[in-house]
C-alpha cells in the first residue's frame, strides 16, 4: 500500500517527567513551536485533575487535547495535543499506560493508527498493558 503522507506533518512524544512546573511547560510549548509539530504527546506528566486544563491551555494553546487522566490513579500519564488545522485525532482506546488514536491528515484524508505508551515500572502492571 502506498500512503501519501504529508511530509510536513510531524509527531513527537516526550517523556517530560512532570509538567507541574512552569519551566517544563514553557519548554514543551517551545519545542512544539520550534519543531513545527502537528501532534505532540507528553508522557509522565504527573498532572492532577485540577491542574490538567490550565497546563494544557498553556502548553497547547488553541489546540485540542486528550488525556488518560480518567484511568490514572497517580496523576495523568499521557496527554496528546494536535493542530486541528493539519490533523484530526480520535481516541480509540485509553488505559492507564496507553492511548490508541486514529489520526487523519486533513489535506490528504490519509488515516493511520498511533499508540502512545508510558508503561508502568512493575511487571504485574506491564502485563496488564500487553493484555489490552
Amino acid at each position: 500500500m502506498n500512503m501519501d503522507l504529508n511530509a510536513d506533518m510531524k509527531i513527537a512524544a516526550w517523556n517530560v517527567r512532570g509538567m507541574c512546573n512552569n519551566d517544563m511547560k514553557k519548554e514543551v510549548r517551545k519545542f512544539i513551536k520550534e519543531e513545527n509539530l502537528s501532534v505532540c504527546a507528553t508522557l509522565e506528566t504527573h498532572l492532577k485533575p485540577k491542574q490538567l486544563n490550565k497546563a494544557c491551555e498553556f502548553v497547547y494553546g488553541r489546540w485540542p487535547y486528550i488525556s488518560n487522566i480518567q484511568e490514572s490513579t497517580r496523576g495523568c500519564r499521557i496527554i496528546v495535543g494536535w493542530n486541528s488545522d493539519e490533523v484530526h485525532v480520535m481516541l480509540v482506546h485509553s488505559s492507564s499506560q496507553s492511548m490508541l488514536c486514529l489520526i487523519e491528515i486533513t489535506n490528504s484524508k490519509t488515516q493511520f493508527f498511533c499508540s502512545f505508551v508510558y508503561a508502568a515500572n512493575t511487571g504485574k502492571e506491564r502485563r496488564e498493558l500487553w493484555k489490552t
